[in-house]
């Protein structure tokens, strides 16, 4: 099996983590600026428990001065006017996936 835990950041992390039960949360912390540093550190400094990081984002922070020590999905959301290669292109490390509706 697999167990998946939700980490809501901004600039930092907005509350603790907890278990996704596949439904959708009924409040979400956050909006604003992003960095990706707190939920990557977070990620580094656990990651005996984790098999892989998927990051849900629209791309516009930062690229990371700091790497996570294993695999990252980066999953762009469908309203960004970012892509995978432009992420790519600006430095950001990992796999890619954007969201698209029909």
């Amino acid at each position: 099996g697999c167990e998946i835990d939700i980490l809501e950041v901004d600039c930092s992390i907005n509350k603790e983590k907890y278990k996704y039960t596949g439904k959708r949360p009924s409040k979400m912390s956050g909006g604003g600026g992003t960095d990706f540093e707190p939920a990557i550190r977070y990620y580094n400094e656990n990651c005996n428990k984790y098999g892989a990081m998927i990051y849900l984002t629209d791309g516009y922070a930062n690229v990371p001065s700091i790497k996570p020590i294993r695999e990252l999905l980066w999953i762009l959301i469908s309203n960004t006017l970012k892509t995978p290669e432009s992420m790519k292109q600006e430095g950001f490390k990992g796999l890619f996936l954007k969201l698209e509706y029909e």
